[in-house]
């Protein structure tokens, strides 16, 4: 089932219907699927199952708001610094996260 969350990436940045397209983004012109592979998959995975150079997300956002999600991605936290995204960018990448990579 790893493979799941990779696959609901790939279709979104594929330019699938509005209705795929939705599931990532808090704000409709924004791709969050596209957001969080430019800024976040390098260090937390294609399927935020982490890596060598950042955490699992999957446990480490369980029980946070995208608003408390969007601080960490605006502010960083720990070893992560401040990505440059403005506070709709943040808020996308944080509902994809929990919507798409996390969901259950």
């Amino acid at each position: 089932m790893r493979w799941l969350p990779l696959f609901a990436v790939v279709l979104m940045l594929a330019g699938c219907g509005p209705a795929e397209q939705a599931a990532g983004s808090a704000n409709g012109d924004l791709d969050g699927g596209a957001l969080y592979l430019d800024h976040c998959a390098v260090c937390h995975g294609y399927d935020a199952r982490g890596t060598d150079r950042g955490p699992d997300l999957h446990w480490r956002v369980r029980g946070m708001s995208v608003e408390e999600i969007a601080d960490v991605i605006i502010l960083g936290q720990g070893a992560m610094k401040p990505l440059d995204l403005d506070d709709d960018e943040a808020d996308t990448v944080a509902f994809f996260l929990l919507d798409v990579l996390v969901a259950e």
